[in-house]
């Protein structure tokens, strides 16, 4: 049994914790049932498994039959702290880290020289205050101070992945607020590498993609997230998406006819003649195919800038960010709903019929 149990420790030492769980598991059965030892080494290996609420029940036992036993209030400890799901944001982050600072203390009263135990109270202790400095950080919109905060904790907590994505999710929080954009992604990264099953870093991405203008890259990071998060808002944050994608594809009509955006309609109609006269294809007779091809395409986008900023509804619906394809769209739209309207009011939606 020694011999099983020593091989099982160098397995575990190894980062081999299947083979070393699987020993374990033998001698539990066979020999050795009711010994804590070997229950805190199947503890070890489930921690490494991160079965976390298996951790809490093994401990929970060795603990009921010894409540003393300062290996298993440290054990226990550790699967709070890497248990922790809660986003670093949530004031309800600190307290699995709190609980076990308690289970700790109470591990030193036993055993003030426990080494372990010294180390992770005290990681614990630095994390919670770090905590309160950074909700403080937030709270007056010091987003700087409040990044230096998050390094410390990150530094902290090294090995520790669930907490390492919430604490980089939170950094590119700060990064957005700062508008840190590169920054925002590298952290971003960090965050979906540790745990990829979180939505806000996804979501983060999308928003720094789009400040950057690549807004292909944004929709496709929605379009990935809403293949495997299928909630309304992600929905609503693709169509978005979508639609600042077509109109950064679309022409810029005022840049066509050499005007600003704030033109009126008199300088609208002065630059649609000017420019209209300078493309118009009866003047291009002397360019080669290629060319008079070019000036055709060109003369036509002028009168298609002409007909929509011309155009009150169209002019509105296109300084909302709208294509053309996309007015076409909302035209159509209304188009209908006033029809709908018109038949609900009609014969009898009047009341006076029979």
């Amino acid at each position: 049994s020694e011999r099983a149990l020593a091989g099982a420790d160098e397995a575990l030492a190894a980062g081999e914790v299947a083979r070393a769980l699987t020993a374990l598991s033998e001698l539990e059965t066979k020999a050795m049932f009711c010994c804590p030892a070997l229950a805190l080494r199947m503890g070890r290996c489930y921690l490494e498994l991160k079965n976390y609420p298996r951790v809490l029940n093994t401990t929970q036992q060795v603990l009921r039959a010894n409540p003393r036993n300062t290996d298993a209030l440290v054990l226990r400890a550790e699967a709070l702290y890497r248990n922790n799901e809660e986003g670093v944001e949530n004031p309800r982050w600190a307290e699995p880290l709190e609980q076990g600072q308690r289970l700790l203390k109470e591990a030193l009263s036993f055993d003030p020289e426990h080494s372990a135990a010294q180390a992770m109270w005290k990681r614990l202790r630095l994390l919670c205050a770090k905590h309160t400095e950074l909700k403080e950080a937030r709270d007056s919109r010091e987003f700087e101070r409040a990044q230096g905060v998050l390094d410390a904790m990150i530094e902290a907590s090294q090995g520790n992945a669930n907490m390492l994505a919430s604490l980089y999710c939170e950094r590119a929080r700060c990064g957005v607020r700062l508008k840190e954009w590169a920054q925002v992604l590298k952290d971003v990264g960090q965050a979906t590498y540790r745990n990829h099953s979180l939505v806000q870093p996804y979501l983060l991405r999308a928003q720094a993609l789009q400040a950057l203008e690549r807004h292909e890259d944004a929709v496709k990071e929605l379009e990935g997230l809403l293949s495997w998060h299928r909630v309304q808002s992600v929905f609503e944050k693709l169509q978005e998406a979508k639609f600042l994608l077509r109109k950064k594809k679309r022409a810029n009509y005022y840049e066509l006819l050499g005007v600003p955006s704030i033109a009126s309609q008199l300088e609208i109609k002065k630059g649609y003649r000017e420019k209209a006269a300078e493309w118009h294809p009866d003047k291009k007779g002397h360019l080669d195919d290629v060319a008079k091809k070019n000036a055709e395409e060109m003369f036509k986008r002028i009168g298609e800038a002409y007909e929509v900023l011309t155009d009150p509804q169209k002019k509105a619906l296109y300084d909302q960010g709208y294509d053309l394809e996309g007015i076409d769209e909302q035209i159509e739209i209304k188009k209908r709903r006033m029809e709908a309207q018109g038949q609900g009011r009609g014969c009898c939606g009047g009341g006076h019929c029979g």
